[in-house]
């Protein structure tokens, strides 16, 4: 009798609690607020097509207003709503206009995202420096990240170079006009990265170029502070002072009052710099930073680019601009761009004694973070990536990054020096050692291409 008298006091509570809760979820849907409504205005606002003569004060004022409803979709879809609603057509509504390339509605696409990994966009023109580069990272940085490489159609990257790429482990190829819609993104070169980045199917991507080079591995920077507190890790690219009055105008009628407080200090803005970002790698938590990413891409689309790419050089201004467009956070590398080769001390100028200086020189952009020191370089490891005839890889002893004055050559292209006040640092051991392993690799890739 007793054990029964038990038996029933716990089944009164259990239904007691299951009524409770089923009471609190009923409550719940009763004060839900599906489907979302827009106002007009926004709607109206969102609805603008980037087609014909591009309005860029418009296309901005769409993709922020695009962002904020995006983002609440998203976050009312990961609710109880989740259960019985999936604000597919809510997402798809406000994505038709301005993404209408896209195989799936943007917030089922954010919900898939996965995973870290490394990015490329590869042509047959690039396909021996992407596999030097994997080659190396598999090889000398024993980094095993998945990586997924996409190309534009049959003819920009032929059958025999994808089984090439295929060799390195844990790679696979992806052709971007089967998964967008070519006909009105218009793909052809570089303006391809964002919508590999994008395609990609990891929610931590990095995007790299075919002739970057890790002087350590690259998994090292999605532990980075800097990425790991803003979803977003951008790099910058070398002072060079030239007067773009056109250029910054269209900056700023895209961005017009979105502008964020840190960017109206930037050299591009304030006619100190012709460039602001080097998007030799471009590090992105896409389920975070999703509408910034899509921004970039509407840059770098269709007739829009032909205007984007009259003001900035290619794509890499695109993924800042696209980020202050939507208001979503993101970070430069706090150490600017810099150089590593041999150290020359400048004593005399023109005959006669002169100031301190010291300048390191080399065709490659060196960057190093906070964190690690020297972490990658652009440009190849080659002397000369244009001729690499003879295998001789770049010689380097010192590093410096910025401030300094740039200086390039006129005799080797590309090749630029940094001049500084102050003594450029020794590369440590295992960069060295790292470049002269690196420099291997690559000796035998070309060797066998």
């Amino acid at each position: 009798m007793f054990k029964v008298r038990i038996k029933r006091k716990y089944t009164r509570l259990l239904t007691s609690v299951l009524l409770f809760m089923l009471a609190g979820f009923l409550y719940t849907l009763s004060e839900s607020e599906p489907p979302l409504e827009i106002p007009v205005e926004d709607f109206d606002i969102i609805q603008y097509k980037p087609t014909g003569e591009i309005d860029f004060g418009r296309l901005g004022k769409a993709l922020n207003t695009f962002s904020k409803y995006h983002d609440l979709i998203y976050q009312k879809s990961q609710g109880w709503y989740k259960l019985f609603y999936t604000y597919d057509f809510e997402s798809q509504m406000i994505d038709q206009s301005l993404f209408p390339w896209l195989h799936t509605n943007s917030v089922r696409m954010r919900k898939s995202f996965k995973g870290n990994g490394i990015v490329m966009s590869v042509s047959d023109n690039y396909t021996e420096f992407a596999l030097s580069t994997l080659s190396m990272i598999r090889v000398v940085h024993k980094c095993n990240l998945p990586v997924e490489i996409f190309y534009i159609g049959d003819k920009d990257l032929s059958e025999s170079s994808r089984r090439r790429l295929l060799k390195i482990k844990n790679t696979k190829l992806f052709d971007l006009t089967k998964i967008f819609d070519n006909d009105i993104i218009q793909l052809y070169g570089w303006d391809s990265k964002p919508f590999a980045l994008l395609a990609s199917s990891f929610r931590n991507a990095m995007i790299i170029d075919a002739d970057t080079v890790f002087l350590q591995s690259p998994s090292l920077l999605f532990k980075d502070p800097q990425f790991i507190l803003h979803r977003a890790l951008f790099f910058q690219d070398r002072k060079v002072y030239m007067l773009d009055y056109a250029g910054k105008l269209w900056i700023e009628t895209i961005l017009q009052d979105d502008l964020s407080e840190t960017a109206k200090n930037y050299d591009i803005l304030n006619w100190k710099s012709l460039h602001q970002q080097e998007s030799g790698v471009v590090l992105i938590d896409k389920k975070l930073r999703l509408p910034g990413l899509l921004a970039a891409c509407t840059l770098n689309m269709g007739q829009v680019k032909n205007t984007t790419y009259d003001h900035v050089h290619g794509d890499k201004e695109t993924f800042w601009l696209g980020f202050e467009a939507v208001g979503a956070n993101y970070t430069f590398n706090s150490i600017g761009a810099g150089v590593l080769g041999l150290l020359e001390h400048e004593e005399e100028f023109n005959g006669q004694p002169f100031l301190d200086r010291y300048q390191v020189c080399n065709v490659q952009i060196l960057h190093a973070t906070p964190t690690n020191g020297p972490i990658w370089m652009n440009g190849g490891i080659a002397q000369d990536k244009y001729n690499t005839s003879n295998h001789n890889i770049l010689s380097a002893t010192h590093f410096v990054n910025e401030p300094g004055e740039w200086q390039f050559s006129s005799k080797i292209k590309n090749r630029a020096c940094l001049l500084t006040q102050h003594i450029p640092a020794l590369l440590p051991e295992d960069i060295l050692a790292n470049i002269q392993k690196s420099g291997a690799v690559w000796r035998e890739v070309v060797d066998n291409f």
